[in-house]
Formats: C-alpha cells, sequence, structure tokens
C-alpha cells in the first residue's frame, strides 16, 4: 500500500501525510523506504485517513509515538485498531465517528485521552484504560450507546456482565467529574458507590438509573456488591492471624461469588499474617494488602489472573511467592518493598510486569522465570 509520508525536521524520521480512498486492512509499519534511504515512521498526522470508510482495520507497528488530531475521523469501516505501547499521545477527535470501531485499548503510554476521541463511535463495545492515564477529556467517549464494557484504572473497578453498561468508580469528586467524557447515555443502568448519587447525577444526567452499591458485612470482612453475581473483599480493618476468604457469601437472600480483593481492601493490616483466596477470585486490586507488615505467606489460586498496583508493596515479611500460571499481568511496585521476600516464581503467562514491580526487594536471591 503506497502512503503518502511528510519528513520530519530531523531528517531521520517521517509522519504519515493525508491519504484518501484507502481501503481494507492497513498495517503501518515500523520504517520506510523513501528514495533509497529509510526513515522510522514517529507518527499519523492530522487528518491523515479523514474521511477513508473503506478502511477495515489497522495495525500499528511499535515505535510509531502519536496519533494526530483527526486521524481516523469518519472511518466507519473500520473495526478495529491495534496501537502499540510506544503511542504516548491520541489527538482530539483521532477517531471520531468511527462507528464500526469494536473494541479499543489504550495504550500504556498514553497519559490523557483528549476531547471527543471517541465521539460517536456507537459501534464500540468494550474500551480498556491504563493506568497511566490519569485524565479524560470532555465528551470523549460522547454517544457510544453500544458500551458494554469499562475497564480502567481511573475506576476502581469496571466488569462486563450489566446490559449496556456496567461501572463501578471510586467515589472521589475529581474521578466524579472526569465522567462527563461518557455523556450520551439515556436509560442505563450505573452502578455507584454509596451516598454519590447526586455527584453522578450531575455528571451523567437524569435520564438514568443509579443503584448505590453498599457494602454488607458477613464476619469479619467486608464486600461490596459488582456484580449480577459477585461480590469484591472491600476495606476492612483490624484483621490479625490467619485468613481464609471464603468462595461465596450471601446477602438480601441470594448467594454470590466472590471475585476479586478490591483496592486498598488489607492496606495496612499488619497484624495479619497470612492468607487464604479461594478459586473464585480473579483479580488481586491496587494497594490490596499493601503496607501488611507482619504478612508471611500467602496462597494466590490458580484462578487469579492479574495482581494489581502495589497490591503486597512493603510486605517486609513475605519471604517466598509462586505465582500461579494463570496471573498476566503484574502491577506497577507490586512487590516493591518486600524486603524479606527470598525467592519469586513467574510462570510463562505473565505478559506484563510494571515498572519497579521488585523493586527495593533486597533478600531476594531466587527469581525463576
Amino acid at each position: 500500500m503506497n502512503l503518502k509520508y511528510i519528513i520530519n525536521e530531523d531528517g531521520k524520521s517521517v509522519t504519515i501525510g493525508k491519504n484518501t480512498d484507502v481501503e481494507g486492512a492497513v498495517t503501518i509499519p515500523a520504517e520506510v523506504e523513501i528514495e533509497g534511504k529509510k526513515y522510522s515512521i514517529s507518527g499519523i498526522g492530522e487528518r491523515a485517513f479523514y474521511g477513508c470508510s473503506g478502511m477495515e482495520s489497522v495495525t500499528i507497528a511499535e515505535g510509531v509515538t502519536s496519533i494526530g488530531e483527526g486521524a481516523f475521523y469518519g472511518c466507519s469501516g473500520m473495526e478495529s485498531i491495534m496501537m502499540p505501547d510506544s503511542v504516548m499521545s491520541i489527538g482530539v477527535k483521532a477517531f471520531y465517528g468511527c462507528s464500526g470501531l469494536k473494541s479499543v485499548t489504550i495504550p500504556k503510554g498514553v497519559t490523557r485521552i483528549e476531547e471527543r476521541v471517541f465521539y460517536g463511535c456507537c459501534g464500540l463495545e468494550r474500551i480498556t484504560i491504563s493506568e497511566r492515564v490519569t485524565s479524560i477529556g470532555e465528551k470523549a467517549f460522547y454517544g457510544c450507546s453500544g458500551l458494554e464494557s469499562v475497564m480502567s484504572y481511573i475506576m476502581e473497578q469496571a466488569r462486563p456482565g450489566i446490559i449496556p453498561i456496567l461501572i463501578r468508580l471510586k467515589s472521589e469528586t475529581n474521578y466524579v467529574k472526569e465522567l462527563v467524557a461518557f455523556s450520551g447515555f439515556r436509560g442505563v443502568t450505573i452502578y455507584i458507590p454509596e451516598k454519590t448519587t447526586d455527584a453522578y447525577k450531575e455528571a451523567w444526567g437524569e435520564g438514568n438509573t443509579y443503584v448505590e452499591m453498599r457494602p454488607f458485612v458477613e464476619g469479619n470482612l467486608r464486600f461490596t456488591i459488582d456484580g449480577m453475581k459477585s461480590v469484591s473483599v472491600s476495606k476492612v480493618v483490624d484483621i490479625e492471624g490467619h485468613l481464609t476468604i471464603p468462595s461465596t457469601v450471601k446477602q438480601y437472600g441470594e448467594e454470590y461469588s466472590v471475585t476479586s480483593i478490591g483496592w486498598m481492601a488489607f492496606e495496612n493490616c499488619r497484624r495479619l499474617e497470612s492468607v487464604t483466596i479461594p478459586e473464585s477470585v480473579t483479580s488481586i486490586g491496587n494497594h490490596a494488602f499493601s503496607g501488611c507488615s507482619g504478612l508471611t505467606s500467602v496462597e494466590i489460586p490458580d484462578s487469579v489472573t492479574s495482581i494489581g498496583r502495589r497490591a503486597f508493596s512493603d510486605c517486609s515479611e513475605l519471604m517466598s511467592l509462586t505465582i500461579p500460571d494463570s496471573v498476566t499481568s503484574i502491577g506497577d511496585c507490586a512487590f516493591l518493598g518486600c524486603s524479606g521476600l527470598t525467592s519469586v516464581t513467574i510462570p510463562d503467562g505473565v505478559t506484563s510486569i510494571g515498572d519497579e514491580a521488585f523493586s527495593g526487594c533486597s533478600g531476594l536471591t531466587s527469581m525463576t522465570i
């Protein structure tokens, strides 16, 4: 495919220029040869593929760092795009009106999602947002009426299962205000933290149903309903000794599966010594056991697929750890400051290990990968 390029000022790289009538599957390579000289491709320029409605899919090679304003504006036939983690910026209205787009993963290099980036992408069903994203521009996802799942570290939890959308969010006001990015929904059931209905109505409007998800206590643990039949362990205090987390709990006459250990659930429970996690749990959230300085052992089952940011940071007495084969990602600083940790086994299935995941593990003598 012959694309148009603009040679950048450095004389070593190029930006993709304006193209018309591009159709089918498009692969943007890491480099291109122009008149016998090789150039790296650093970006996709403004309105580079504007109105190319016959484009079906786009794969961008590692090394591209920017996607310009309106780069894929009106590419209504595009169903998928694969963006590498080298991308650090996505311009305003970059995917505006890409109504055929079904799923998007925001690259880890991106820290802000600009205004109206996915405006009118009514076919978009799933969006995954990196933990490095700190802000979302106004109406970034306006009119994305098909959205079923928003997986984001800006949000405490977000799970598929409630159609058309189920979202669990932090209750801090600044996070609530970010929701204007998802405006344009009507008639949606939105599950929110307790005592936040007024703030969410202000951000989302009156045309939706807001259900406050009040935590409940069973035994010495606190749970929050976060799905049709699932709960997460939420913030608890004064847990000591050995803890076995149950696989199911009952509330309102219904049985719920315990599927996650929530954000900061056991943070600073310094007298907690050991934990057994049931097979029903699939994720260990950010800061879940952070600061549990008395924790010496934890049994992580094969059902867990992700270990969140700072999940076990500063667990200084934790000595050994086997990460199960099911785990695919280990978050930033997950085991930071675990100075007593002497051995770690990381399975083949892990595809992502965050920055400083094992920083400060001064006693670590063995790591099996």
